[in-house]
């Protein structure tokens, strides 16, 4: 992340994990370790820019963990509530899915991570939720407005459903449409909704011939190897945006004073 400049990190972090032996490895245990993160991205990742390093933390499992250990969790976020403002994380991403569940039981979930939230002196912290809709049926969206009236700031999502070939999930479009149709005032003030709604439609388009193409494009023999060994190979052969290994960065820290991720590790 120093090569290459990168100044924002997302921490991505299981509490209800089940191969994790949570009685061996405490919360305790788990807030230090996402603490030393935080306080190495502060140190180590600046990129030349007026703005300080952030920190993200994603909550992959937030709507497993809230039904299995809520308490753990929320003892997570209270922890990050309390850091000194200099390390803490600039917000939490939260994952909802839309199956098997309906809109109004994330409400309470929300509700209970925003609640420890501002009592713990973090009020402006970021809290943004990621709804899947595969297979959704139809509830995806409306799990956003839940999450939203109670008490998320944000949303993480693609421009729309296309954008993302990997799996389905509720598009800021939709979520920003709806919140105007409801009378929403700021989203109408802030964003050109016009605009955004053409380039969702160019999105939608691009992805559309790539797929199409993708479909059309012969197999790659056996002999060259797995597509995913050859994407592996491309990554590696890439080069940096600026600098490189031999030349670093002229914003980076020198290797001697990086801070180490976990305390008494290098």
């Amino acid at each position: 992340m120093i090569q290459y400049g990168i100044q924002n990190a997302i921490l991505e972090v299981d509490v209800a994990a089940p191969y994790i032996n949570w009685d061996k490895y405490h919360i305790e245990d788990l807030c230090a370790l996402v603490e030393s993160r935080c306080r190495w991205v502060a140190s180590n990742l600046y990129a030349g820019r007026p703005t300080q390093p952030a920190s993200y933390v994603h909550l992959r499992d937030f709507s497993a963990a809230m039904q299995s250990a809520p308490a753990r969790l929320l003892t997570l976020v209270e922890a990050l509530a309390r850091l000194d403002p200099a390390v803490r994380p600039r917000g939490l991403f939260i994952n909802q899915p839309a199956a098997g569940q309906f809109p109004f039981e994330a409400a309470p979930c929300v509700a209970a991570v925003r609640g420890v939230m501002d009592a713990a002196g973090w009020a402006e912290g970021l809290l943004a939720v990621h709804v899947g809709s595969a297979p959704g049926y139809g509830l995806a969206h409306a799990t956003v407005l839940e999450c939203l009236a109670a008490g998320c700031s944000g949303v993480m999502a693609a421009l729309c459903e296309e954008a993302d070939p990997a799996s389905s999930h509720a598009s800021s479009m939709l979520d920003l449409v709806n919140l105007a149709r409801l009378g929403n005032k700021h989203v109408t003030e802030r964003f050109n909704m016009d605009r955004l709604r053409a380039a969702a439609k160019d999105v939608s388009a691009i992805m559309a011939r790539a797929k199409a193409a993708a479909a059309a494009a012969p197999q790659p023999a056996a002999a060259g190897g797995s597509a995913g060994t050859q994407r592996a190979a491309a990554m590696t052969a890439v080069e940096p945006l600026t600098g490189s290994p031999a030349k670093p960065l002229p914003h980076a820290i020198p290797a001697e004073q990086h801070k180490p991720l976990i305390p008494g590790h290098a």
